[in-house]
């Protein structure tokens, strides 16, 4: 996913204010939060949101089962348009904000 794609798709996003989706996290990251920062071009603080309640939330995004988890609990779902991607989100954000701590030699925390 790139920056365009993850801007398109963070868009989508209600940002539900009783978010199903967060219920569904075991780890309870903020989604629409996170979401909604990609949305306003603040990728590393993105990456830094879901990095803060989950140490482990790149590693997670790629091992996650977000179709029976958030994905699955996401309002799009039963509707004519497809659940957000928020797994694709989670690693876009986390990559982004780990290569900005890696090419600035900046720690995120």
């Amino acid at each position: 996913m790139d920056a365009s794609e993850a801007s398109f798709e963070a868009h989508r996003c209600l940002a539900c204010h009783d978010a199903p989706c967060i219920n569904a996290c075991p780890t309870s990251i903020d989604i629409p939060k996170f979401i909604k920062q990609i949305g306003a071009n603040n990728s590393v603080g993105s990456g830094v949101t879901i990095l803060e309640q989950n140490k482990l939330g790149a590693s997670c995004s790629h091992a996650c089962p977000v179709e029976e988890l958030c994905v699955g609990a996401c309002v799009f779902n039963g509707t004519d348009q497809s659940p957000i991607q928020i797994g694709r989100l989670q690693r876009y954000a986390t990559s982004v904000a780990m290569a900005y701590e890696r090419d600035t030699k900046r720690p995120l925390f």
